[in-house]
């Protein structure tokens, strides 16, 4: 039965009621009329509490109202189920107590628009800003970063929402983050937000130039790559003794003496895996790092070829694979070519996007005399010929020619390194 049917019902029943108080004479024949009226009122109405028993049409209006809320009810219900699955919470987070960030704005845009403004908090020694209910996709956090020497950053980074909740660190400029900070943004997989092969920053002591983004696999001391879900973004630095600053598209002049352990060294074996630069130089170099720089450092597998025979014609070599916290280059690191580098070792090795990009000029790349860690025969390893500006062989062991092929060479006693690590 329709409202208004309803109404009309119940203004009839407080008329009548009027009517009957007010003409005693009637007041028995009226009274047995308005019962009538007022069970058919009822069985119509119904109950408060009424359900639909049977169908929808037959039922009391207040069944049907109940059946209405209940129905109303359960799809509210859905939707907030569905609103749960299907949206996500961002959290985004600065490591730091400072005041200055109590109530500061973080701004999420999406496609160029703005879809919401949050204001930080001080939350467990830190300050938060939260973002309930997003739906999947890309979006970019605008937020402001305090540097240490109390300067402001007015920083992007983008985020990506895909079905979970996201906890998300914001940091400052590269130049002004710690190497832990710096870590952790390879951790997140943030690191390309911030930083370009090229770059240099430093560690307070020294300065590190990235040569590589995403080129090396994590490792264990023995080489064994570590499951993709235990890293996202790899950092290969090498220290050149430059400037704090972004690369400007051009090589940077190495300064040698500005690196941290300006160290002449022989290799002693043409094996990578037992030389004296790897077993000892190396090692003495990583201690000269601050404790902060040697605790971001990992693993990386690195293979380097090993002749086992040399002749006029043919050679015979392998490759060895090793974990290195921290290691030389090898040619086709460096120039991308095979050189007289064994085949093994340039099939399984790569050129790391700095000596590709950016010093892709023999003027660039072969600045330092130093050691390379390929081998051009059994008692020889390649280094950087700065006189010639080329790759050049050099004997390590034995006196003045290799004994199975008789290639005559120099046997310089020491050279310089330059060594490259990995920040995962």
């Amino acid at each position: 039965m329709k409202n208004g049917g309803i109404l009309r019902k119940i203004v009839f029943l407080v008329i009548s009621s009027i009517w009957i108080c007010s003409i005693p004479a009637f007041a028995s024949n009226v009274q047995s009329n308005a019962n009538r009226q007022e069970n058919r009122l009822v069985s119509t109405i119904g109950q408060t509490d009424d359900v639909v028993a049977t169908t929808y049409e037959a039922a009391t209006t207040n069944a049907k109202l109940n059946f209405l809320k209940n129905s109303f009810g359960s799809i509210q219900e859905n939707i907030d189920y569905l609103i749960q699955k299907c949206s996500s919470k961002l959290t985004v987070w600065v490591n730091s107590p400072d005041e200055y960030y109590d109530g500061k704005t973080i701004t999420l845009t999406k496609d160029g628009v703005t879809v919401r403004k949050c204001q930080m908090y001080s939350h467990n020694g830190r300050y938060e800003a939260e973002f309930p209910k997003l739906a999947d996709g890309a979006y970019q956090v605008d937020y402001s970063f305090k540097t240490g020497n109390g300067g402001i950053l007015h920083l992007k980074t983008n985020v990506t929402i895909s079905g979970q909740d996201v906890l998300r660190q914001l940091y400052g400029d590269l130049f002004q983050m710690s190497m832990s900070e710096i870590q952790q943004a390879c951790k997140d997989g943030v690191i390309n937000d911030m930083a370009s092969v090229g770059d240099t920053f430093s560690d307070g002591s020294y300065t590190y130039t990235i040569i590589g983004i995403d080129q090396d696999t994590p490792c264990d001391e023995n080489g064994n790559p570590l499951d993709r879900s235990k890293y996202k973004n790899v950092l290969t630095v090498m220290p050149m003794g430059a400037a704090v600053g972004k690369c400007n598209g051009t090589a940077i002049k190495i300064n040698y003496e500005k690196t941290p352990y300006p160290v002449a060294a022989s290799p002693g074996s043409t094996d990578w895996s037992k030389s004296t630069i790897r077993l000892n130089t190396l090692k003495e170099y990583l201690n000269q790092l601050p404790q902060e720089t040697q605790n971001v450092i990992g693993y990386v597998k690195k293979s380097t070829g090993h002749y086992l025979k040399v002749t006029d014609n043919y050679k015979i070599a392998e490759n060895i694979v090793t974990g290195d916290k921290c290691f030389i280059l090898s040619v086709k690191e460096l120039t991308g070519f095979q050189e007289s580098s064994p085949i093994e070792e340039y099939e399984n090795t790569f050129q790391y996007q700095y000596f590709s990009d950016i010093a892709k000029s023999n003027n660039d790349r072969y600045q330092i005399g130093s050691w390379l860690r390929s081998p051009f025969t059994i008692n020889g390893c390649m280094f950087i010929d700065t006189v010639n500006c080329q790759i050049g062989c050099s004997g390590i062991v034995g006196y003045g020619s290799d004994p199975e092929s008789g290639y005559g060479y120099t046997y310089p006693k020491k050279k310089p390194i330059l060594p490259v690590f990995c920040i995962y």
